[in-house]
């Protein structure tokens, strides 16, 4: 039961007007989350401007670090939080590419160190066994064939 991807719903999109010497204009479009747990990369599908397209399961940040356990022990809820947020080298030249960012405003980004964090809540819930399953459909089978014999007699 060790957790070894995350997933999300939903997403956000960014849009850079055109500014001199910061940016030509362009979006970015970033969803569905996933998180490889043991690598620490996180993935997106990326939508964007300026000729990016749709990238699916793209490898746009490197996390430092992971707090939460991986491992689901049961019923419960497990929250996690991976902080330290990279941009990849890929990661960066697609923002770049798709916002049009001209020499200051890459620099700008350059500088950014720390892309925060993004907290998880899982929450497991109890699955009966398939044997479960079949000893009830066996009981209603059962109690079905009482039925039908006590209304016979």
């Amino acid at each position: 039961l060790q957790i070894t991807e995350v997933r999300s719903a939903g997403g956000a999109t960014l849009t850079a007007t055109k500014m001199a010497s910061i940016s030509s204009g362009g979006f970015l479009t970033v969803s569905n989350l996933s998180m490889d747990v043991v690598n620490k990369v996180i993935y997106a599908d990326i939508i964007g401007g300026n000729n990016v397209g749709t990238l699916t399961h793209f490898a746009l940040w490197n996390a430092a670090t992971l707090t939460g356990g991986t491992k689901v022990e049961g019923p419960g809820t497990y929250i996690n939080t991976v902080g330290g947020l990279t941009l990849t080298t890929n990661g960066f030249a697609t923002f770049s590419k798709a916002l049009g960012l001209l020499s200051v405003g890459k620099a700008a980004m350059s500088g950014i160190t720390d892309y925060g964090s993004i907290t998880s809540t899982i929450v497991a819930v109890a699955v009966p066994e398939p044997s479960t399953y079949a000893m009830m459909g066996l009981g209603l089978v059962g109690l079905v064939g009482l039925a039908r014999r006590r209304k016979a007699d």
